[in-house]
């Protein structure tokens, strides 16, 4: 797998959530920055049936059969997790991609700033962050909350940002630096950052 293709399969991915955000009236819908992107009510108006289960070592599934086609989700995993891997199947879905049984290796890796050699899982995963974490979303909470751009860089503010969107703290990181809301440096530092120390910078900031 070449730069280029690994390049061409992230742009695939992102362009595919962004139509469907266009498709289904989502940033109309959230354009003020009232909530997240309900990933498992876009599933349902989809009329893909998701179900959650206890899978093992899997964190999602995709199955496309010639009459029907399914997600699982784990039920051993936070919310932000199976919020993500639902996305990520669904980006299997709306990208026409065969079955999948995925595991960490394979969901995730936008928030993590790795790549894999299945390119279908590269361009599914890049739709699962663009899709919950599209740059008008984030502008629109940046909005509401009167945050500036150098709050952006701080794990207090990503923190909060994080959970307003309902994904996790280090999605949230390597989705500002895809945006080019901090450089990719920036959002090394705060990933590097454990959530349970942004969580408790946030609580401190509450309580100046």
């Amino acid at each position: 797998m070449t730069l280029k293709d690994r390049r061409d399969a992230i742009l695939e991915g992102s362009a595919r959530a962004a139509e469907a955000h266009k498709d289904l009236s989502l940033r109309s819908r959230l354009a003020d920055g009232s909530g997240p992107v309900d990933v498992f009510r876009v599933i349902v108006e989809m009329r893909v049936e998701c179900l959650f289960r206890p899978l093992n070592k899997l964190l999602g599934v995709f199955l496309r059969t010639p009459t029907n086609r399914g997600i699982l989700v784990t039920t051993q995993r936070d919310l932000y997790v199976q919020r993500y891997t639902a996305a990520h199947e669904l980006g299997h879905f709306l990208l026409n991609h065969e079955a999948s049984f995925d595991d960490e290796s394979q969901i995730g890796l936008a928030a993590r700033d790795q790549s894999h050699s299945d390119l279908r899982e590269v361009a599914a995963d890049s739709f699962a962050s663009e899709f919950l974490m599209p740059r008008w979303l984030i502008a629109a909470q940046v909005r509401r909350q009167k945050w500036s751009t150098q709050a952006l860089k701080t794990p207090a503010v990503v923190y909060q940002l994080s959970l307003r969107l309902g994904v996790s703290y280090q999605a949230m990181c390597w989705a500002l630096a895809s945006h080019r809301a901090i450089t990719l440096n920036e959002a090394r530092g705060l990933a590097a950052i454990p959530p349970r120390k942004a969580k408790l910078d946030t609580v401190n900031q509450s309580l100046l």
